[in-house]
């Protein structure tokens, strides 16, 4: 999120963010729903989960990363699910 918060001029000429999360609190890295929360105020919504990955031992859910984009893309104006 700091390099984001670093790009406020090129943010709104931006359609799509991958940002990879961690499920796993970290000390470098924001807590998912500030992130969600960050863009949403810069005009991005989740659209897609690309990827998920778990911890070697036991699997459990560690990182993954998410797709924004902005809510007027064209990405957006197809809603239909079929």
């Amino acid at each position: 999120m700091h390099a984001l918060s670093g790009a406020r001029e090129v943010l709104p000429r931006i359609e799509v963010i991958l940002s990879e999360v961690s499920f796993f609190q970290q000390a470098y890295e924001p807590k998912i729903a500030d992130l969600v929360s960050f863009l949403a105020a810069k005009n991005f919504i989740l659209y897609d989960i690309a990827a998920l990955s778990g911890r070697t031992r036991d699997n459990r859910l560690k990182q993954g990363d998410f797709v924004f984009v902005r809510s007027d893309s064209p990405l957006m104006a197809d809603d239909r699910w079929a």
